[in-house]
This record gives C-alpha cells, sequence and structure tokens, in this order.
C-alpha cells in the first residue's frame, strides 16, 4: 500500500485533463486480497477508483473524491 503523497500523484491522472491524487493505492495480487481491500472500504464507506494502467483518455481512472473520507 502507498500512502506517500508524492507517490500518490502518479496514480490521481490518466492521459485526461483531471486529476486528483487519491488518499491511498491498494495493489491487491488475488481475488481474496480484492475483496479484503472491498470489504475494508465498504465498513467505512471509503470512495474506490479501479485503475488498470493509467493510459486512458475518458478519466476513468481519476478519483471522484480524494481525501474526503477523512474530514
Amino acid at each position: 500500500m502507498i500512502t506517500e503523497r508524492d507517490r500518490l500523484e502518479e496514480f490521481g491522472g490518466d492521459k485526461w485533463f483531471a486529476h486528483r491524487r487519491p488518499d491511498l493505492a491498494a495493489f491487491p495480487k488475488n481475488s481474496a486480497e480484492v475483496a479484503a481491500v472491498m470489504k475494508v472500504a465498504s465498513d467505512y464507506r471509503l470512495p474506490v477508483t479501479t485503475r488498470g494502467a493509467g493510459y486512458g483518455y475518458v478519466g476513468g481512472s481519476v478519483p471522484a473524491e480524494a481525501e474526503s473520507c477523512w474530514r
């Protein structure tokens, strides 16, 4: 998991103009880990943005809400 602000910048956008730094980045390696991440996100009502390679042009990998869950 990545929580350092500088490192998170690279996960906040794609080739589109929009960019929002995520609060953290998780890298699950299998379906059980994906399920565990999603369970925590659901339990704490945290927004989740999935990301592939980040080469899209429509903003699909840009987090809709950044840092909102910590307020």
